[in-house]
């Protein structure tokens, strides 16, 4: 009797794990460690899951997908896949028998948490087929996560298709532009290959590219561009060389704008810009109420409700803000930089004028930065009446 209990035993040990390795195969994946490796060429008929709510719902639902996030609600299967040593275009297509159904490329997955969409695709639509497709860099992994959501809560899917296709001169990435000042930038980018070598083309924003490079051959990156005008727009596009794998295609277009030069004292601002804010000012990035500008004291509360004593050189434009409401909030105008540095004894003089209708005014200041801090209340008005 003890031999036969051993024997049965037996028998009935590798029949349960022959039953769990054969579930395994047909269930979601349980994490981000676990995802189906694939390569080139991979193909899968009949995967399923049974959508009970159970394990197979085992992810954290993504943040800034390009569908929407509950297509990976409940069961969830993962492919997992690492790139050659160049970068590469990879597509995977599936068909899905039921809807509600969603696919998409991650390029991050940390515990029960993917993200970082790359591409996705989803509809409520059953009976379809998907694809969704990615560029991704020498050595990196990426995770392709198909998910179900709502009724029938389970994926029953093929993949048709993954294709792997080598970039041998990849296009660069991340294009952007730093250090800005009046007459430059440092253009900068990702190389996505080996590169060492790229084309710029640049020019005023909205400019149309000819493919024709205006800076040819640089071999820095970020590439220090002189030349340019103070507060002005510009676009820029680049290009990898890859020598005898030819060159990537153009990326761009990368927009920037150079900062304002100083202005030369003696200098006068007369607000004469059609009511707008005049270039190279701005508002203060704390104003809970911004100023405005005006030829007019009609309906705006300026000046004794509406009438204006006294003039200014110009007798037209004027900067004003209202602050009845919110109170005592603090609202500032800053003026560009003033290079004062021809000037024996700089000074500053300005038209002011301020009536509450008969209540309490509110205090008026002018602060000075000194090219390192700013010099508060150089001038202060308490309660003007």
């Amino acid at each position: 009797m003890k031999n036969r209990y051993q024997s049965f035993l037996k028998v009935f040990t590798l029949f349960s794990l022959f039953t769990f390795l054969l579930s395994y195969n047909s269930y979601a994946q349980f994490g981000c460690a676990s995802g189906v490796v694939i390569t080139n060429g991979y193909t899968q008929m009949g995967i399923t899951t049974p959508g009970t709510g159970g394990a197979e719902d085992w992810n954290v639902n993504p943040t800034g997908t390009s569908i929407n996030s509950s297509y990976w609600d409940d069961d969830v299967y993962l492919f997992e896949y690492t790139a050659g040593t160049t970068a590469e275009n990879i597509s995977m297509t599936i068909f899905t028998r039921n809807g509600w159904n969603g696919i998409g490329i991650f390029d991050d997955c940390t515990g029960t948490t993917f993200s970082t969409e790359l591409d996705a695709d989803g509809s409520s639509t059953a009976g379809v087929s998907r694809t969704v497709s990615a560029t991704i860099a020498a050595g990196n992994t990426v995770y392709i996560a198909v998910g179900q959501w709502g009724t029938p809560n389970d994926l029953d899917f093929d993949v048709t298709d993954f294709t792997v296709t080598q970039i041998l001169c990849p296009d660069p990435t991340a294009l952007t532009a730093i250090n800005l000042t009046a007459t430059s930038a440092d253009l900068a980018w990702t190389e996505m290959g080996s590169a060492t070598t790229w084309d710029i083309e640049w020019g005023a924003a909205g400019f149309t590219p000819t493919g024709t490079p205006n800076v040819v051959g640089t071999t820095t990156n970020p590439h220090n561009l002189t030349g340019l005008t103070a507060n002005t727009s510009y676009d820029f596009y680049v290009r990898a060389d890859c020598a005898g794998n030819g060159t990537s295609n153009w990326s761009g277009p990368y927009n920037f704008t150079t900062p304002c030069a100083s202005v030369i004292a003696p200098w006068v601002e007369n607000f004469e810009n059609a009511g707008s804010i005049p270039a190279c000012w701005s508002q203060g990035t704390s104003n809970n109420e911004n100023w405005l500008f005006t030829n007019t004291g009609s309906g705006n509360h300026i000046g004794d409700n509406g009438t204006i004593t006294g003039t200014t050189t110009s007798g037209n434009y004027f900067a004003w803000v209202d602050d009845s409401s919110p109170h005592n909030s603090g609202t500032t105008l800053e003026s560009p930089f003033i290079d004062v540095s021809a000037l024996t004894n700089p000074m500053l003089s300005f038209f002011l004028i301020s009536n509450n209708e008969t209540y309490t005014n509110v205090n008026f200041s002018v602060d000075v930065w000194d090219g390192t801090a700013w010099n508060t209340g150089v001038y202060t008005s308490i309660q003007i009446l």
